[in-house]
């Protein structure tokens, strides 16, 4: 289980799609990754991809940072999906997004 000090709120919706994808073990991993390697995390909140249709939702961490150059919030981005391909295979981290922005 995730022990942190950043506030991590998980919404409903996305606790539901997690539960309804038998991927909670995983999600819990992916969180951890994200709240160990990101830099200047100051929140994360969990939701699903409204824009989806529900059987293609992804869950996506939505992680505030401190003040990064949008390069930055880009490499993190980038390094966390990398992240994800080589720990699961692709029918898992599919599930799985993240954004990085700073906090304005």
């Amino acid at each position: 289980m995730l022990t942190s000090t950043v506030p991590i709120t998980i919404g409903a919706s996305a606790q539901e799609r997690i539960d309804q994808l038998g991927l909670q073990t995983e999600f819990e991993a992916v969180l951890e990754h994200a709240v160990q390697t990101v830099p200047g995390l100051i929140r994360v909140d969990v939701k699903v991809d409204e824009h989806e249709l529900p059987e293609h939702q992804a869950v996506i961490l939505d992680a505030t940072t401190k003040h990064l150059e949008i390069r930055e919030e880009l490499e993190i981005e980038d390094a966390q999906m990398a992240w994800r391909y080589q720990v699961y295979p692709p029918e898992v981290a599919m599930h799985f997004a993240m954004t990085a922005s700073s906090e304005i």
